[in-house]
């Protein structure tokens, strides 16, 4: 579980918002003994550090020296190289394989390819540690669902000239189709590899898939020609976590059909050629 939780420190330090500004107010070295640590990756070495100090005070109290020393080193580490993973170093050639109707996912993997992939591969790694790859999977669809904050604007959106419910069927099952190839090999690995809750891979691929259909329909049913919707709010966040927690899993399907009706009105409206604004 050593990578479970250096995974979900370098989630926090990719989402923090002031991590810019600690490095720009911190620009010179603390010392020479840290010459080849700026003093910006100091102070995420410390805050991380004492955010793992219970995991860490576990390990040592329960004799596990080498993987208390393997965290800290990844630690230090990810304060290290998470300038790599700027929003502008994503996978572009990631993106560029995908068609150009996949604008949110073409967008998204250039801002965030590096972030998802790394735990992409981090799942794949530990894929066959029971929940391990699914919680990773989990910090990757966080990312996901950042694709769907921004809406094209309404030239983009009228390209398609089909209507409302033809729209939202090849938008949705362009997306699932495109998680689908992404996750599916990690779901069968780790059914295979931990045969005693194979179940519990797939039923995540399923909520998974529920969540980013509800995170399409927010988008349309707050949408606005250049507006960020951000992401449909608290209700989509808690719908997110029905993925690993089942007590939240219900308000998936719930906001599936509230989001649809509320989308399928104002989709009518920029939809129908009458009422095109140019």
């Amino acid at each position: 579980m050593v990578g479970v939780v250096a995974a979900s420190i370098f989630a926090i330090h990719q989402i923090r918002p002031d991590t810019r500004f600690v490095s720009i107010v911190s620009k010179h070295p603390l010392s020479h003994a840290f010459s080849l640590m700026e003093r910006s990756h100091h102070i995420f070495a410390s805050e991380y550090l004492i955010l793992a100090s219970p995991f860490l005070v576990f390990l040592f109290w329960t004799k596990n020296f080498m993987q208390s020393f393997i965290l800290i080193l990844l630690i230090l580490c990810i304060s290290l190289i998470t300038k790599v993973l700027k929003q502008n170093n994503g996978i572009s050639f990631f993106s560029k394989h995908l068609p150009h109707s996949a604008f949110e996912w073409r967008a998204g993997m250039r801002k965030r390819g590096g972030f998802i992939v790394l735990f992409y591969l981090l799942s794949l790694a530990f894929s066959w540690v029971r929940i391990a790859p699914i919680i990773l999977l989990f910090f990757a669809l966080t990312a996901i669902a950042e694709f769907f904050r921004e809406c094209e604007p309404l030239s983009i959106l009228t390209l398609s000239r089909d209507n409302t419910t033809l729209f939202l069927r090849k938008k949705i099952s362009q997306s699932l189709l495109i998680y689908g190839l992404f996750t599916l090999p990690i779901v069968i690995l780790s059914a295979v590899l931990v045969p005693d809750i194979w179940y519990v891979a797939p039923a995540f691929l399923v909520f998974a898939c529920l969540n980013i259909t509800n995170f399409i329909l927010a988008k349309y049913a707050f949408y606005h020609p250049n507006f960020d919707t951000g992401a449909g709010g608290v209700l989509n966040s808690i719908s997110l976590f029905g993925c690993v927690v089942p007590f939240f899993a219900p308000i998936a399907f719930f906001l599936i059909f509230w989001n649809y009706y509320k989308a399928k009105p104002k989709l009518d409206y920029y939809l129908n050629d009458s009422n095109f604004l140019y």
